[in-house]
């Protein structure tokens, strides 16, 4: 009888992303995104097995989700899934010496 554990991941898992939320600049001016608009970016990580947010960032809108990767507070053993806009191939290089 075949084992349904062999494609289980052992250890944590991940998803870092982030949402860009629109606000009107006459309320918020601090929060200039584009010429006419304003905004701010929260950036989430993510734990798939509960589907609960275990970490949340909040910028503003012009930060590059890259930059964002600095703050995440990561566990060793742990996987994390971003998506193409998180190349960052030093940053990808410190998160996998955490296992070293």
């Amino acid at each position: 009888m075949p084992n349904n554990n062999d494609f289980e991941i052992k250890g944590k898992v991940y998803a870092f992303d982030s949402t860009t939320i629109d606000l009107c600049l006459s309320v918020f001016w601090w929060a200039k995104f584009r010429k006419h608009k304003g905004g701010i970016k929260i950036h989430r990580l993510y734990d798939i097995t509960t589907q609960i947010p275990v970490f949340l960032h909040i910028t503003t809108a012009t930060v590059n989700d890259m930059n964002a990767m600095n703050v995440i507070p990561y566990e060793v053993g742990a996987y994390y899934i971003f998506d193409k806009g998180y190349v960052d191939f030093t940053q990808l290089y410190k998160i996998t010496q955490l296992n070293s």
